[in-house]
Order: structure tokens, then C-alpha cells, then sequence
């Protein structure tokens, strides 16, 4: 990972990372710098619902159409869009087929103990 800054082109990750076929999530860490963290997440369909008790997040969609949940709020998808979700918020993706999109941390996600926390679908 960078510790000054850094350049990716997100083709190339996905192409050098691909998602295997039973991994359920991918994540490739590009940068965890002091103040955020960023990387690209990859899912075949779903990714199961959960919430970043100190982490906003930021997801902005590379591949697949879907939706996205932030709580009860469903909103389409798409390469382009931009997801912005709040500390706290129970959210999930849920798409067609395939997903990869840039996920950007604030403040610094450890990778190694990630702020994540699964949810069962009745709790919310």
C-alpha cells in the first residue's frame, strides 16, 4: 500500500484481482493512508447487510447494475453512481449478476480489523 499517494487504474485491479468463484466479497486495499482508506470491492450478487460503527463510507459503482440499501431506502445503481453512508448505517448492495465499485473510509479502516458488523435482515 501507497504512503504518499498513489495512481490505479481500476481495470487493471479488477483484471490482476479477480473474484474466485466461491468467494462470496473481495476486497483489494489499495491505500489505508492516516485519515481514510480506500479500496475495491468486488461481490458476485449480494453482499450480506451490515454497518461501520466508526467509518463513513463511499461507494462509487465500477461494474453491475443493482441496488443499493441504506437502511429503507432502496435506490437503483449503476457504473457512475455514488453511494455516500453514514457511521451506523445498516446498507447493502445487491445487484444482477456482478459487482465491483471503489469504497473509500473515513476515517482509516484496518484492514486487518475491519469496523464491519453483519446484520440479520429482520433488525431492520
Amino acid at each position: 500500500m501507497a504512503e504518499i499517494g498513489d495512481f490505479w487504474d481500476s481495470e487493471r485491479v479488477l483484471r490482476e484481482n479477480p473474484l474466485d468463484a466461491d468467494e462470496p466479497v473481495k476486497w483489494v486495499y489499495l491505500v489505508a493512508g492516516g485519515k481514510s482508506t480506500v479500496n475495491i470491492i468486488q461481490a458476485p450478487s449480494f453482499n450480506r447487510p451490515h454497518i461501520h460503527r466508526e467509518h463513513d463510507e463511499i461507494i462509487y459503482v465500477l461494474k453491475g447494475e443493482g441496488q443499493a440499501r441504506i437502511g429503507e431506502r432502496l435506490e437503483a445503481v449503476k457504473p457512475g453512481s455514488v453511494v455516500y453512508i453514514p457511521a451506523g448505517a445498516v446498507h447493502t448492495l445487491v445487484y444482477k449478476e456482478y459487482m465491483a465499485a471503489l469504497s473509500i473510509y473515513a476515517p482509516f479502516f484496518d484492514p486487518d480489523n475491519p469496523d464491519r458488523v453483519f446484520v440479520e435482515e429482520s433488525s431492520q
